[in-house]
């Protein structure tokens, strides 16, 4: 089966996780930057980091012509816990704003745990966070949201929620579509 794993991120989560599963399952990986469509594709795993809801190269990779008969599974990454429904409901409302409307209802979805290192931010990124970091501070503390209180409580830190096991349910699926079709991927 003809598949490829193409990730999206500014750091370094989204790769991490792309040669995790790239060591799994063996589908060969790339950055959407250097990602050119193939009418071949039976199978396309976009992993990408989230950022201030968005995610690098999504929008850019879906706006190619995808071949309507590769399955579609998209795995974001970010710090707030997908096991909150407010975290899924927010990174769906991003998905969908980012996504035309035919991949979004093919594509299967799955969220995982990035990491953070404050001290290898790029500057932007850093003001950026400090800003939010100070306005979030000021928040009454019932009114914080799951994602809001993953933010205050990484914020200027090193943290890793990098997790090999979370990909289990996405190699499932991969091993399900590969039975499906008829072949190992790779």
């Amino acid at each position: 089966m003809n598949a490829m794993i193409i990730y999206g991120g500014k750091y370094r989560s989204a790769r991490c996780y792309a040669e995790i599963l790239f060591e799994q399952t063996g589908i060969p990986y790339c950055p959407y930057t250097q990602w050119t469509a193939d009418a071949s594709l039976e199978l396309i795993v976009y992993i990408g980091s989230l950022y201030a809801g968005g995610i690098p190269g999504l929008r850019k990779t879906f706006a190619r012509q995808i071949p309507t008969q590769a399955s579609i599974l998209i795995a974001t990454v970010g710090l707030s816990d997908p096991k909150e429904p407010e975290t899924v409901t927010n990174i769906t409302a991003a998905l969908k704003q980012q996504l035309p409307e035919d991949i979004f209802q093919r594509a299967s979805f799955y969220h995982l745990r990035g990491a953070i290192d404050h001290a290898h931010l790029s500057r932007s990124h850093k003001v950026m966070m400090s800003l939010m970091y100070r306005q979030l501070r000021k928040k009454p503390v019932e009114q914080r949201s799951a994602e809001d209180r993953a933010f205050l409580d990484t914020y200027g830190k090193q943290i890793s929620f990098i997790d090999p096991k979370s990909l289990e349910p996405l190699i499932a699926h991969i091993q399900t579509i590969q039975e499906q079709r008829g072949g190992s991927t790779a």
